[in-house]
C-alpha cells in the first residue's frame, strides 16, 4: 500500500486506509447536525469511556473478573515502555484496555478499578463528563 501510493502521490503524508466503518464515520462527521446527533451526542450523555494501562499481571486479573462487568465495548493494545516524563509506560510495558459501559454503570467500575488495581493508570475518553 505505503509504496504504491507514495509512487502515485509523491508526498511524503499518506492518507491512512479506511475501511467502510471509517468511510462512512468520515461522511457523517462532514455533516454538523447529524455528526452531533449520531457520534457526539450518544457518547457524551448515555456512555462513559476509560482507558486504564494494567502491566502484566494486573492484566490477568482483569481478564479473570471482566466478564462479571456491564462492559459495552473493549478493546486492547500492547503498548511498549517508553521515556516521556508523565507517561503510563515509562516504568514497564503495559496492555491498554479501552473500555465503554453504560453511564449509569460508572459507579460500579470505577470501585472495581480502584478496588483491584492501585495505583491505576488511567486515561478517560474524549467525551468525559461529569455530572452533578
Amino acid at each position: 500500500y505505503y509504496s504504491q501510493a507514495l509512487r502515485e502521490n509523491e508526498s511524503e503524508e499518506l492518507e491512512f486506509p479506511r475501511d467502510e466503518i471509517g468511510k462512512l464515520w468520515d461522511k457523517l462527521e462532514r455533516k454538523p447536525l447529524i455528526s452531533w446527533l449520531l457520534l457526539h451526542f450518544p457518547p457524551l450523555y448515555l456512555f462513559w469511556n476509560v482507558e486504564v494501562f494494567l502491566s502484566e499481571s494486573e492484566f490477568a486479573k482483569f481478564w479473570d473478573t471482566h466478564t462479571s462487568l456491564p462492559i459495552r465495548k473493549i478493546e486492547f493494545r500492547y503498548k511498549k515502555r517508553n521515556e516521556y516524563l508523565n507517561s503510563p509506560f515509562r516504568e514497564s510495558d503495559r496492555i491498554a484496555v479501552d473500555f465503554i459501559v453504560l453511564r449509569k454503570h460508572r459507579q460500579m467500575i470505577e470501585e472495581y478499578l480502584h478496588r483491584n488495581f492501585a495505583p491505576l493508570h488511567y486515561h478517560l475518553g474524549k467525551h468525559h463528563k461529569t455530572f452533578s
